[in-house]
């Protein structure tokens, strides 16, 4: 099978960029190529496998790497599970399901130009834990903040973070491992 890229253009340089195959089985076997290399000096395409068994005698160009599965996700964790939402940002409480219901508004405004303190509340996490948030400016660059923890004990817990948040519309994405 081939997704190479065609000739450019009668007396043009460079040829039309490779695509891409992606094949998805419990197993692929045989003896025949998978190839979207660069051809006529456009780009180099992609090849994607996603499977349980890979013959070994199937030529891709270019050469792949293979990445093993990761744990599969929890979608319905047990009611035990660590958690952890934000409470308030800058005094002010933060809904439970944080929607912006109005576009263009905020669901916790912030009236302070300068440092604000960011409250999280963890359940079934132990003290020793790691609290962390994302700030997501809408303009810009996230950054990961770490929370220190505050009072409680593992079945109720208190978490702050102290910063100076972007200018502007942003998100606070809140995130607990369990040591």
């Amino acid at each position: 099978m081939s997704a190479q890229g065609g000739p450019g253009v009668e007396f043009g340089p460079n040829g039309g960029s490779s695509g891409c195959i992606r094949v998805v089985a419990n197993t692929v076997s045989g003896t025949g190529y998978l190839d979207t290399s660069a051809v006529y000096g456009g780009a180099t395409g992609r090849t994607r496998i996603e499977c349980n068994s890979l013959a070994p005698t199937l030529n891709i160009f270019p050469n792949a790497s293979a990445v093993p599965p990761g744990q599969t996700p929890i979608i319905w964790p047990s009611d035990n599970a660590p958690t952890v939402r934000v409470l308030s940002v800058d005094g002010h409480a933060a809904p439970a399901d944080p929607a912006a219901a109005v576009a263009g508004s905020a669901d916790v405004p912030i009236q302070n130009n300068g440092a604000v303190a960011i409250l999280l509340e963890t359940q079934h996490l132990p003290t020793n834990g790691v609290v962390t948030i994302r700030l997501n400016p809408k303009y810009g660059s996230a950054s990961w903040l770490t929370a220190a923890y505050n009072s409680g004990d593992i079945n109720s817990a208190t978490w702050l973070v102290q910063t100076t948040p972007p200018v502007g519309f942003f998100t606070v994405q809140a995130r607990a491992t369990a040591p």
